[in-house]
Formats: structure tokens, C-alpha cells, sequence
């Protein structure tokens, strides 16, 4: 079973992941509960950035949020050469990674994201680094 966290992004530009002690409203603010029997603290955040974890990995072991941007760089390749980009968004009960040129998923081969991409590399996220899709650029 795969772990259910969320993270957003604060005004300050930093990024708050939920936990046993955070948790997200979805309209705007988080509460950070800072123990049991004290006041939380009402932290707002950057609205649409709330993203779900995946539960899946890149090729370096970061994890992967709904709203990051993967790049796909198969090792047989020339590293020179612009690899495919993809954000990943929540489509049809599942994650996939969204191509680039196809950001509205009309294309059947937008592909589901699961463990078996193993040569995907964590780039960014929509947030804080749209113009590494250049497509939408």
C-alpha cells in the first residue's frame, strides 16, 4: 500500500509536506499542529500547488508529486541530445506522466506512471519551473 502525503508550496516559495503534525485544508492555508494541547499555527500557501505523492521514484530516488515534471532519458541515448518532458497529473483514477506536446492527454500513448520507469529523472514542477515545458512555454 502506498503512502498517502501531500505537499504546497508557502508564500515564503518553500514547500510543506504533510505529516503526522501538518495538515492541508485545500482552500488556501495549512495547519501546522505543533503537538497535542497547543494552538496550531495557520500557514497559508501558494493556491493549486498542493500536489499528491505518486508513491513512485525517479532514477535517483526522489519522490514524485502530482505537478512535477519528469524527464525521460533512456541511457542508450546521446546525453547531449533534449529528452521527452512530462508533468505528472492525476488523469482517469490514476497518475500519468503527461507528454509535453500533448498536455491534454487526447494522445493514447500518455503513459501511466508506475515503478517500471526506471529511467525517469525528476527536473522541477509546474510551480516554480514551467519553462521546462517548452511546449507550453
Amino acid at each position: 500500500m502506498r503512502e498517502i502525503k501531500f505537499r504546497a508550496q508557502t508564500l515564503d516559495g518553500s514547500w510543506v509536506y504533510t505529516s503526522p503534525e501538518v495538515m492541508f485544508n485545500f482552500v488556501g492555508e495549512f495547519a501546522y499542529l505543533p503537538g497535542r494541547g497547543q494552538g496550531a499555527s495557520i500557514i497559508p500557501f501558494v493556491k493549486g500547488t498542493i500536489g499528491q505523492l505518486t508513491g513512485v521514484k525517479d532514477k535517483n530516488g526522489a519522490e514524485i508529486y502530482e505537478g512535477d515534471i519528469l524527464e525521460h532519458r533512456p541511457s542508450d541515448y546521446d546525453p547531449e541530445e533534449r529528452w521527452d518532458r512530462y508533468e505528472v497529473k492525476w488523469h482517469n483514477h490514476g497518475f500519468v506522466a503527461a507528454w509535453e506536446r500533448d498536455p491534454e492527454l487526447k494522445n493514447k500513448d500518455n503513459d501511466g506512471l508506475n515503478d517500471s520507469h526506471l529511467d525517469i529523472e525528476l527536473i522541477g514542477n509546474i510551480h516554480e519551473t514551467p519553462e521546462l515545458l517548452g511546449a507550453r512555454s
